[in-house]
């Protein structure tokens, strides 16, 4: 089994502020929004293996949020089927982020990053 991903860099912090001001995102001296910067410098997509273990956490923020065991077939099947109007409370939301953990050449993790 194999997932296909586009990857994008992430920074925080004082990194986050230099990397904006360097593409343009941001002024020198502008305060940056939530702390993070995100970019994709490459639309290019990736197939990486699944491990046959792969582990899977979601985010649910209905009142307050927390990370929550989920499934590598509840997150395809968000992913085939996406809901456009998937909230912090649904279980899967195609439209967030996702960190992947890769060891030895497989994804053995997939977890949700929360985002403001």
């Amino acid at each position: 089994m194999t997932v296909m991903v586009d990857i994008a860099r992430w920074w925080a912090g004082p990194e986050a502020v230099k990397a904006a001001v360097e593409h343009g995102f941001i002024r020198p001296g502008q305060a940056l929004p939530n702390g993070y910067y995100i970019r994709n410098d490459s639309p290019m997509l990736r197939t990486l293996p699944l491990a046959p273990t792969v582990v899977v956490t979601v985010a649910r923020c209905p009142t307050g949020c927390s990370t929550f065991g989920g499934t590598l077939d509840g997150l395809a099947a968000a992913l085939a089927h996406p809901n456009p109007r998937a909230t912090l409370a649904d279980d899967y939301r195609p439209q967030s982020l996702y960190w992947l953990e890769i060891a030895n050449g497989a994804v053995v993790r997939i977890d949700e990053q929360y985002l403001p």
